[in-house]
């Protein structure tokens, strides 16, 4: 079957391979000074009617999809006059656009504020599109530290010793929100919870962060949100892109980014990253390794080709990453040293992709295309005396057709079927996971091993459709059927609504299902850093005493089929959007509320015995949540992000019942500050307030845990000074964790790790302490 899939794939790959997008616009933004033509850096260009955009590039080129809604091409910037050009026939390429001065008053009026985060009023979601100018505002050394500015999304650490960067949206686990790379899933199976960490932040053009359900386009899986990242492509402006980093922690990064027009056809896009953490560091002198031991080799080689209506995309990464942790003593030189706790978690991951699509003519625009991707990741691991081993190879296939209108950039339509747009296709996704967990600790009572296999083939089919009777109101309706060889048919019906009751008041309702398989052990590495051990009331396999036989540890020997279930739930949103202007200077706010409710859950169970980590489906959790954001220009080129965000996550606990879930703020305060001088010196504080958690309850065994009920409050400050020394180079200085403040005692009894109670895993906060760090940027 797995030759059957990849054969499969290869074939279609030089068939095809696809985006479901409708071409591309290539232009160039300039002005005329002392009768010579000079490029315009910074200028806003975007299609009217739409929440489709772009900044142009140093050299005043920009690449901007076409949309179905418009043909009319925006361009503003400071003390220019607007442009609203209209662009007939959809052309590759267009001469440059030359914009005329503005008077004084003009400036003033028609002036655009390059937002760092926007939320595009026309857009029927609710979604963040983080641009560079976000991304440059913190360390940003891979995708996952760099939502560390914006408030929608928890970043911590998810224990004492991988150093994995965990994230959360809406108070549920990112696993909930998945991970995509220009529509081609990324983070899934064993690369769920460290999918963001593989995408190096100097990469990233930008991310697309969507709350709640999204398209059914995209699949069944997200339930809290979607991550959507756009890495620099072959479609951009030729450059080449040099990025090095240093931390005090000993942390170093070096990227390069190389963008090349071969010809009128072929172009092509290069992207490196290599970093590691070579020094032993134990801040808090507990005998453990405070940051791991880290090694990552990173390279992407994309390619892209335009002919006549045909347009496309293929390429390959290799991923190689390696951390080690454990006691400060451990020797990874030989064998194992069994004299002291280390840990291993070596990842190799391969894959080769294909985006290609079809423009049909015509005065409807339609296209048809097929996303394409097969990859293959190992892990090898080792947490003390605990063997990993993880194998995930996988086929994605996704066949989309789109019709929808094509406005002339006015707002009436002649007919009622110009006012719809229409997606359909069919999808394919294989995955063949194997686990096998080997506990070679002394005094365990069962089995050594557990083998945890999957296979399985999910072929969906859906439809989608976006009416928009008026330009103040849209509705996206859809719905996807698809069948597992495990779990049968299912279907998942999700619908979007905007309502726009008046200019720049936008209103926005979501709601929709979801659902996921759930991979038990490599969702939950983090407690491998403990001596509990793994057990499972509803077993994850056949057990001789039935499923319902009681307490049993994981055990799947002799390739046993898993008796794994589905998790379901469903997601309800509605927000609302205000978009002002006061003295000027532009502003918004965003108020939105999101409900999630789970018909069956995977439930984390870690407060039943302070030596075990149960697992078990139960029925009835829920998160619900609500964030208050406003952005605001208080002043020109100082601007003001604050936010609020209240929390309430509850899971099934069998012993305990509905009950909070542990090591979550249920309030988080946010504040973010940034000022450019007219000399380029940018300035950048971002500040964090968690309010305190509830820890695992440890009451069995007070004698050993001695463990508060919750964490304590605390503050986090990240700030950083930039200078842009000239359109090529710029120079960065940041602290993060401005006022030191540490988790004390992060790992329980680190003294005696071969002992029953020695857990990693309690992490509420910062481990490391201040860190300060470096970085250029340097573009030629």
């Amino acid at each position: 079957m797995k030759r059957f899939i990849f054969g499969l794939f290869l074939a279609m790959l030089f068939a095809a391979g696809s985006a479901h997008g409708q071409g591309t616009l290539i232009g160039k933004i300039v002005y005329e000074e002392d009768g010579e033509q000079k490029p315009l850096y910074g200028a806003n260009i975007w299609w009217e009617d739409s929440d489709v955009g772009t900044t142009t590039l140093e050299d005043g080129t920009f690449e901007i999809e076409y949309v179905s809604e418009s043909n009319i091409l925006n361009v503003s910037f400071v003390g220019f006059k607007r442009i609203r050009q209209p662009i007939e026939g959809r052309p590759k390429k267009i001469p440059p656009l030359i914009m005329e001065e503005g008077d004084l008053l003009q400036a003033v009026e028609v002036r655009e504020v390059i937002r760092a985060t926007e939320i595009n009023t026309k857009s029927v979601s609710l979604t963040y599109e983080i641009n560079k100018k976000e991304l440059r505002k913190a360390a940003c050394c891979n995708v996952a530290e760099s939502f560390e500015t914006n408030p929608a999304v928890d970043v911590s650490f998810s224990d004492a010793i991988t150093g994995t960067k965990r994230i959360e949206m809406l108070g549920l686990s990112g696993k909930y929100a998945p991970v995509q790379m220009e529509n081609i899933p990324f983070g899934r199976g064993l690369a769920t919870m460290t999918g963001l960490t593989f995408l190096p932040g100097p990469w990233v053009e930008n991310i697309h962060l969507s709350k709640g359900v999204g398209s059914v386009v995209n699949g069944f899986e997200s339930t809290t949100g979607l991550i959507d990242v756009e890495l620099t492509g072959p479609a951009m402006s030729e450059r080449t892109h040099i990025n090095a980093y240093v931390n005090s922690g000993g942390r170093n990064e070096l990227n390069f980014v190389n963008v090349k027009k071969h010809n009128d056809t072929w172009s092509s896009a290069h992207l490196l990253h290599g970093s590691s953490v070579p020094i032993r560091w134990d801040v808090n002198d507990n005998g453990f390794i405070d940051m791991p031991l880290s090694a990552q080799l990173n390279g992407v080689s994309r390619w892209r080709y335009t002919a006549d209506n045909w347009q496309g995309q293929f390429g390959a990464h290799y991923i190689y990453n390696r951390n080690r942790g454990g006691q400060t003593d451990y020797d990874f030189t030989g064998d194992k040293d069994d004299d002291h706790w280390g840990m291993e978690v070596e990842n190799k991951r391969f894959s080769v992709f294909s985006k290609t699509a079809y423009l049909f003519d015509g005065d409807r625009q339609s296209s048809v295309g097929l996303i394409a991707n097969a990859f293959t990741h190992r892990q090898d691991a080792f947490f003390g005396r605990q063997d990993l081993f993880g194998q995930h190879d996988g086929v994605y296939l996704n066949l989309i057709y789109q019709n929808g209108s094509s406005s002339s950039g006015e707002s009436d339509c002649d007919t009622p079927k110009d006012k719809f747009i229409f997606q359909s296709g069919l999808s394919m996704q294989y995955d063949n996971v194997e686990t096998i967990l080997t506990d070679n600790r002394p005094g365990q009572f069962y089995s050594n091993n557990s083998f945890i296999p999957r296979e399985e083939i999910v072929s969906g089919v859906f439809g989608e459709t976006q009416w928009k009777p008026s330009d103040k109101f849209d509705a996206v309706g859809g719905i996807r059927a698809d069948y597992s060889n495990i779990f049968g048919t299912f279907f998942t019906p999700r619908l979007h609504l905007r309502y726009e009751p008046q200019e720049n008041w936008i209103i926005r309702g979501h709601g929709g299902a979801s659902r996921r398989a759930p991979l038990p052990i490599q969702e939950n590495l983090n407690v491998l850093g403990s001596n509990r051990f793994f057990s499972s009331q509803r077993n994850f396999a056949f057990s001789p005493g039935g499923r319902d036989a009681g307490l049993f540890p994981l055990n799947f020997m002799g390739g046993i089929s898993p008796d794994l279930e589905q998790e379901r739930a469903w997601n309800f949103g509605l927000s609302l959007q205000h978009e002002f202007r006061l003295f000027y200077r532009k502003g918004s706010i965003v108020l939105d509320g999101f409900y999630t409710h789970f018909d069956n859950q995977l439930v984390v169970d870690m407060d039943y015995h302070p030596e075990m980590f149960r697992l078990y489906y139960g029925e009835g959790g829920f998160s619900r949540g609500a964030m208050f954001q406003i952005d605001y220009e208080v002043w020109r080129r100082f601007d003001v992000r604050m936010a609020y965000k209240f929390l309430d996550v509850r899971q099934p606990f069998e012993e305990s019942g509905l009950r909070e879930s542990p090591l979550i703020s249920p309030h988080r305060a946010f504040v973010n500050l940034e000022y450019e001088t007219h000399s380029k010196w940018g300035f950048d504080l971002t500040v964090n307030w968690f309010s305190s958690q509830r820890l695992p309850d440890t009451h069995l065994s007070p004698e050993v845990f001695q463990l508060d009920t919750r964490s304590p409050s605390f503050f986090i400050l990240n700030t950083q000074v930039r200078k842009d020394v000239n359109n090529k180079l710029s120079l960065f200085l940041g602290i993060e964790n401005l006022l030191d403040f540490r988790q004390e005692n992060p790992i329980v009894n680190a003294a005696n790790p071969d002992r029953a109670n020695f857990d990693a895993s309690m992490i509420w906060g910062p481990i490391f302490g201040r860190m300060a760090y470096l970085r250029m940027d340097y573009t030629f």
